[in-house]
């Protein structure tokens, strides 16, 4: 597989989401460091029946950003994707689309801003190389962390863009965040 798997038109993505923290998540040093105790996690699920690859839904996923930006009323959404530094969703965008669709991949990271204040934090959990648990297992997980709960604003227009790719079911975790493992062994990294 190269990148992010074939990206072609509108797959027929299946969605998950999540609120709360299972033990397994991985928390990026934002969350911490930005107090974003927050966690809604929305999981695309890469395997698809009809064909032998793992897919990227790009399209939907560029509705699900828009969607979370525009819900938020965010100023700036800006994206760290691999390259040096950070840059704007656009620009993102207009690189993804100078590409082949089987060279697609989400970004790292996206940040959403409003007055030079972070709103909420995105981390791409890259369970598709690894399998993992469920749900997240062979999946892109967009992990939404933020100081507030963000259910309320998002989960309706999620509803109206993943209408025929989510259950509209919730998968509810923890509302405590996990420990990173060397907090739990009392440790501090180098």
């Amino acid at each position: 597989m190269r990148g992010g798997g074939r990206s072609a038109g509108r797959m027929n993505s299946h969605i998950s989401i999540v609120e709360g923290f299972h033990p397994y998540v991985h928390l990026p040093k934002e969350v911490e460091e930005k107090g974003l105790i927050h966690r809604i996690a929305v999981i695309f699920h890469t395997a698809r029946e009809e064909v032998d690859y793992m897919v990227f839904d790009f399209p939907l996923f560029f509705e699900f950003i828009q969607t979370i930006g525009q819900s938020l009323t965010s100023e700036m959404i800006e994206v760290k994707d691999g390259t040096k530094g950070r840059h704007s969703f656009r620009d993102y965008i207009d690189s993804q689309l100078r590409i082949g669709p089987e060279d697609r991949f989400p970004p790292k990271e996206i940040y959403f801003y409003k007055k030079s204040e972070i709103q909420c934090f995105l981390a791409t959990e890259f369970w598709v190389y690894a399998g993992g648990p469920q749900p997240y297992s062979d999946s892109y997980t967009f992990s939404i962390y933020s100081k507030d709960k963000l259910g309320d604003l998002l989960l309706e227009p999620l509803k109206k863009i993943f209408k025929g790719h989510w259950s509209g079911e919730l998968i509810f975790g923890s509302n405590d965040p996990p420990k990173n493992w060397w907090k739990k062994l009392r440790l501090k990294p180098k």
